[in-house]
């Protein structure tokens, strides 16, 4: 919470689609969230000059255009399945498969959830508190430097 609290306003909308989550996410996930929204301005802002260029350029018009799209899509990670050219908006593992897909109507997971978590074990020295963040030292002195 105070992490996202110490972010600039040019978060708000992400902030405020994280705090309406149920539960609320885990510092990994919040931070990997914000890099997604991080990465889509970037595409709107790289998608603004182009199309400044490509006025200016009207032979190169169709070209920049496709390269443009695929620039976009490159961008774009999905940080529930792993996988590229999609958002957690969009994930089929997440809001499931469309009628006429091989996979609709199966409970299937995404291949990353079938890799070891062993990085995600805490060690019970890290711990900060029961009652304050839950956050480890290492996260909490990455976050502050991050300020």
């Amino acid at each position: 919470m105070e992490f996202l609290m110490g972010l600039n306003d040019s978060y708000g909308t992400i902030c405020g689609q994280i705090l309406l989550m149920q539960p609320l996410p885990d510092t990994h996930r919040v931070y990997s969230l914000l890099l997604q929204q991080e990465k889509q301005v970037e595409v709107s802002l790289n998608h603004g000059n182009m199309n400044h260029h490509a006025m200016l350029s009207n032979q190169n018009n169709k070209m920049i255009q496709a390269n443009q799209v695929k620039k976009q899509k490159t961008f774009l990670q999905c940080c529930y399945c792993d996988k590229d050219y999609h958002t957690i908006e969009k994930c089929y593992y997440l809001h499931r498969f469309p009628v006429g897909h091989k996979l609709h109507g199966k409970n299937v997971k995404p291949p990353n959830q079938y890799r070891s978590h062993a990085n995600n074990v805490q060690l019970e020295a890290d711990k900060v508190s029961e009652d304050g963040p839950r956050f480890t030292t290492k996260e909490y002195n990455q976050l502050m430097s991050m300020i």
